[in-house]
């Protein structure tokens, strides 16, 4: 009897403890495991647009005042009359204005005999003068600013390195010349130069 009451017991016991379900230490333990990364409640940095988008506003305001002021310095000397604008071109040059000898010559045209020529000089000359007290001959630097319209067959009184200038104005003259490698064909070459303009004394 009673090894009867210990099996009946002991599946009592069993039933028990499948119904409750009773965690075994072993089986139903829980190992922690760390994962790596960010912590909880740690939130991931975003990078602000906004300071982005202020650098590029302050550079461009930057680029705005330059042209501003670019702007404001052109329109300046656009306002100033060209007799003004001259005087600062040869006070950047910090030279005394041409005061060599002239020459009395009689202008001419070969490409348009009819027609007057705008004519332009603007260049720093070395020009001997001779003192009156010692007679010592010296070499001046001076600025040479030239303009002029000159009409042809009139005479004028002309600086002399502007009568060079005048006398070396030329443009090149072509001619067509048999190709010595293909005798068929003919290229086109500079033959010479004619003078566009000279000077003769008047």
């Amino acid at each position: 009897m009673s090894e009867e009451k210990n099996k009946k017991a002991s599946e009592g016991m069993k039933d028990l403890l499948l119904k409750e379900k009773v965690p075994t230490p072993v089986a139903d333990a829980k190992i922690p495991v760390k994962r790596a990364g960010r912590p909880k409640g740690a939130k991931k940095k975003k990078e602000d647009p906004s300071d982005e988008i202020t650098l590029l506003i302050e550079e461009v305001k930057e680029l705005r005042g330059k042209l501003d002021d670019t702007q404001k310095q052109v329109d300046e000397q656009k306002k100033k009359p060209v007799s003004v604008r001259l005087e600062n071109r040869k006070k950047k040059h910090n030279l005394p204005p041409y005061s060599g000898p002239m020459k009395r010559v009689k202008f001419m045209r070969n490409d348009q005999p009819e027609n007057p020529m705008n004519a332009c000089l603007k260049k720093v000359v070395f020009t001997n003068k001779i003192d009156e007290t010692t007679g010592v001959e010296t070499i001046v630097k001076e600025y040479l600013d030239w303009n002029k319209t000159l009409l042809p067959g009139r005479a004028y009184d002309l600086p002399e390195p502007v009568v060079e200038f005048l006398n070396t104005r030329s443009e090149p003259t072509y001619a067509e010349k048999p190709d010595p490698n293909n005798p068929r064909q003919t290229t086109t070459t500079i033959v010479g130069e004619k003078h566009r303009c000279f000077c003769v004394p008047a």
